[in-house]
């Protein structure tokens, strides 16, 4: 293995080995090492780079100073890595190394290659982070949640690692034209290799409400470009009477309906396609009534509810 670049050691460096090193892992994210060493550019890179871009403007205008993190599924530990650079006094960058395709190689090199002192759990399911006892000021849920078949049992994981007024960063795909209220794609039979899961956003807020996580900052990713406005029909004088009356004497339904369009715009004939975009969620943890569960809540969230807290 080559040596690991150090500003402060006068040891000889053989760039030329842990480029090569760099090169044969596979990589998600994209990074710029110390000595000019980068990772490859990736498969999709430029709609990656738009999903990053989007991610950090919203990151950007976070506090991370002496703040404690936990990066849900970390892949090559970007955000981690952001969230450190960000001042964060403490990082846990976490993952199921056996869902990772490069098991997890980017993450330990990069972590190597920048002299992170972040920490990293990569046997550590999201649907079972409770298990660390442990309590975080900011949560990163970023990409993860649409790939999941039980993301509320995860986003009830993550609200027990929340403190009271921690932050919970949630993004993913989410449907964005919303043909019919509070619709969601799920696909339970791996027919779609990536996303299982995917809400409109009303479908996402109510799940993340009854985690006992409420929304309090919402972006999409894309500006919606607005539809061009339907021309407005010109006053219906005797002339379109007249024509009218003519397309009826002659017995022509096309002449007719041509006409009548005029009055009666053309339905279309069919939906829309369903549009997908990224959204991204901050939330808070609350503890309150909460209306959406009228039964005492699952996954033990039922101690953030007044109701059953006493019980319990």
């Amino acid at each position: 293995m080559a040596a690991v670049p150090n500003r402060s050691s006068n040891s000889s460096l053989n760039l030329g080995e842990i480029q090569a090193e760099i090169e044969a892992t596979p990589w998600y994210h994209e990074f710029d090492f110390p000595h000019g060493l980068k990772t490859p550019v990736p498969d999709k890179a430029e709609v990656h780079r738009d999903f990053w871009n989007f991610i950090r403007k919203e990151l950007d205008a976070l506090d991370f100073h002496d703040k404690s993190v936990l990066d849900l599924g970390c892949w090559d530990g970007y955000w981690s890595f952001y969230s450190e650079k960000r001042g964060a006094s403490s990082v846990l960058a976490s993952d199921d190394q056996t869902q990772n395709w490069a098991a997890s190689k980017g993450l330990l090199l990069a972590k190597r290659l920048l002299q992170s002192e972040v920490e990293t759990d990569l046997q550590l399911s999201v649907y079972d982070i409770e298990r660390m006892q442990r309590q975080f000021d900011i949560i990163l849920c970023l990409g993860l949640y649409y790939h999941l078949f039980d993301p509320f049992l995860a986003f009830a994981q993550i609200r027990h690692c929340c403190r009271p007024d921690s932050l919970v960063v949630v993004e993913g795909n989410a449907i964005r034209n919303g043909i019919v209220p509070n619709a969601q794609i799920f696909d339970p039979l791996f027919r779609e290799k990536t996303s299982k899961f995917t809400p409109d956003l009303d479908s996402l807020k109510s799940m993340l409400r009854s985690a006992y996580l409420e929304p309090i900052r919402t972006v999409w990713m894309t500006t919606p470009v607005p539809p061009p406005p339907s021309p407005k029909p010109g006053r219906l004088g005797w002339r379109w009477r007249f024509n009218m009356m003519v397309q009826s004497l002659r017995g022509s339904r096309e002449g007719i309906q041509n006409l009548a369009k005029m009055i009666v715009p053309e339905q279309p004939k069919a939906l829309p396609p369903i549009e997908i975009d990224r959204v991204l969620v901050v939330c808070k943890p609350v503890e309150l009534d909460n209306e959406l569960h009228y039964y005492k809540a699952p996954f033990g969230l039922h101690r953030y509810d007044t109701r059953f807290a006493k019980a319990a």
